[in-house]
């Protein structure tokens, strides 16, 4: 991934947080997947609510991490 696509990129996750801390929420936490150098998504975390919940919303972006990409058919 070229520097200013990912530079461009983290501005966007930190003006959506800045804007979200002006208006006096917390922003909900990101992950943006790369495969191979390349970025696949940019995935918010679901609405959260506070206490047990948000532990476990959080923790549903492991498995995003964690998944494995298909290899494309062919390919060795």
């Amino acid at each position: 991934m070229e520097a200013r696509m990912w530079d461009a990129l983290v501005d966007v996750a930190k003006s959506a947080y800045t804007a979200g801390l002006g208006e006096g929420t917390v922003p909900r936490p990101l992950i943006m997947p790369l495969v191979r150098g390349e970025l696949v998504g940019m995935i918010w975390v679901r609405p959260l609510k506070v206490g047990q919940d948000a532990l476990a919303g959080i923790a549903e972006l492991s498995n995003i991490s964690g998944a494995r990409p298909r290899r494309p058919r062919g390919a060795p």
